[in-house]
């Protein structure tokens, strides 16, 4: 049964927020927050590897996921305020609260680099998991649409909701999906493949379940952590996967990478990264060391959110003199907006740093461009000079 506010508020918490400064919840959120499951986020990385590249990239779930608590409880307490014909009770907005809170609790290790390596260790389970939002909060309302209820924003906030999505896109283009974060992310795909099948937690009744088979049994998975990273570095055995897994993490912070071959861009919407894997397979060149394996296919793609559609024309808009009548936003009314709301580019790195394989790799890349009827752009730069200090010691690449 709900407390009385009177009650509740005796027993509250307040965290002291990074962003949002001090945040008061509710006992039952803090009782969440008191699980092992929960307290576990505070070990896995919000940005998974961008840390590497950007050494301030380094927040983590537990702190997000407290941020997004609030938002959402902010947001809620706004229509309950504006629309009191909604009757949103107290337990609608701590329902709305513990949504937030609980909504990063499946993450694994580095957030979503752990969903690429189990998609690829494990395919058969089919596993995937700075705009002004005061105004958007302050400017909300409820109202009906069709035979159902959604959150709409006024008009006159269009263009701020663009820029929701627009930061989204950024943030994307120039931290999550830059090119070493990339190269680091599979690189440490690459190392958890190698150590799969030698690095085991306890489960339930004893059970020990390999890498990529602990997300089958919650207590498992409960202590899994971004901490498997040096796990694998420090474990002793000698086993070939494992001295391979840890050559590669090791690797890492010697900034011993994989290397940018170059990037191509996809004229006809239907060429896929498989299409140009197995085009750059047929054009490697003859007597060539570089081998299939050695080359990694990755399709970056920088959106609005919701693929190739404007998620603003998905929104419903009021006016100030209709607030129950809703409507959408027409693309001739907004300004500024891009030609396309999806950008499609394939980037092709080589996991070899000899110089031969390099080369071999570019004039693949090439020739595969050429057959697929794509341009193509090199990274001149080749080969770092043989990993001077001061290369070595770079936390941010170009």
């Amino acid at each position: 049964m709900m407390e009385e506010p009177g009650q509740w508020r005796m027993h509250q918490k307040t965290f002291q927020d990074a962003v949002h400064g001090a945040i008061t919840l509710h006992p039952l959120c803090v009782k969440v927050i008191d699980t092992p499951q929960f307290q576990r986020l505070r070990f896995i990385k919000a940005l998974g590897t961008c840390y590497f590249v950007f050494p301030a990239a380094t927040h983590n779930r537990f702190e997000h996921c407290l941020g997004v608590c609030y938002l959402a409880g902010q947001l809620v307490c706004a229509l309950q305020s504006r629309q009191p014909e909604l009757d949103i009770s107290e337990a609608d907005i701590l329902c709305v609260q513990l949504a937030g809170l609980c909504h990063d609790l499946g993450h694994g290790p580095f957030s979503h680099l752990w969903e690429q390596f189990v998609s690829r260790a494990r395919p058969e389970k089919h596993w995937v998991v700075t705009f002004d939002y005061h105004r958007i909060i302050q400017f909300s309302r409820v109202i009906p649409v069709g035979e159902e209820t959604q959150i709409c924003i006024r008009d006159k906030e269009s263009n701020n909701v663009y820029d929701m999505f627009h930061a989204r896109r950024v943030l994307h283009r120039t931290a999550y999906k830059h090119r070493v974060v990339q190269i680091i992310d599979n690189m440490f795909v690459d190392a958890l493949l190698y150590a799969d099948k030698h690095i085991c937690y306890l489960g339930s009744n004893g059970v020990k379940y390999p890498l990529a088979d602990v997300c089958d049994d919650m207590m498992a998975y409960s202590n899994l952590t971004d901490w498997v990273f040096h796990q694998i570095l420090l474990d002793e055995r000698d086993h070939p996967d494992l001295l391979h897994a840890k050559k590669i993490l090791s690797s890492i912070f010697r900034r011993q990478l994989y290397l940018c071959v170059g990037h191509t861009k996809p004229n006809n919407p239907a060429t896929t990264f498989k299409n140009l894997e197995e085009a750059l397979k047929r054009n490697i060149p003859k007597n060539s060391t570089l081998t299939p394996e050695d080359l990694i296919v990755t399709q970056v793609e920088l959106n609005y959110g919701m693929e190739d559609q404007n998620p603003v024309e998905m929104v419903y808009f009021y006016n100030k003199t209709s607030p129950m009548k809703t409507k959408k936003i027409k693309k001739e009314e907004s300004i500024l907006l891009p030609e396309s709301f999806q950008e499609r580019t394939f980037r092709i790195l080589c996991r070899s740093n000899e110089e031969d394989k390099f080369k071999h790799a570019q004039r693949a890349l090439m020739a595969a461009c050429q057959e697929l009827n794509m341009k193509e752009e090199l990274y001149d730069e080749l080969i770092p000079p043989p990993f001077s200090p001061v290369k070595n010691h770079r936390w941010i690449e170009d």
